[in-house]
Formats: C-alpha cells, structure tokens, sequence
C-alpha cells in the first residue's frame, strides 16, 4: 500500500483531506521497475495511474506506426 507522506509527495494530492487519502492509499500499491522495463504502451487501455516516487521515467511515442519504417 501506498503511504499518505507518498502520496502528499505529488501535487495533485498534496491538499487532499486525511480521509480522501486514506481512501486513495488503501487502492494503491507501490511498484518497482528496472532500468528498461515498459511500464505501458501507446495506445493501451488506461488501467492505472502511475506516479514516480524515485528515479526517472522516459517517454517516447512511436511516429509512423509501420514497423518497416521504425
């Protein structure tokens, strides 16, 4: 579970009540990711919301969608 200093961590929730964040906390979970994993791709449903606590994300979006070309 996530933790409520965590989640004050982001902005977003930063000036939420204690008790909207209780609630939020109790359906989140922390994830960790290597260098190099896909957390999500282009185009995929959106499932969950993802914040980082630690490290960097790098994003990248494909241009032409024909796999000869990439």
């Amino acid at each position: 579970m996530i933790t409520i200093e965590q989640l004050k961590s982001f902005y977003t929730f930063a000036d939420l009540p204690r008790a909207d964040l209780l609630e939020i906390a109790r359906c989140g979970e922390v994830r960790d990711f290597n260098a190099g994993d896909t957390i999500f791709e282009e185009g995929a449903s959106a499932v969950s919301l993802y914040g980082v606590l630690e490290g960097e994300v790098e994003l990248s979006i494909l241009l032409d969608s024909n796999p000869e070309n990439a």
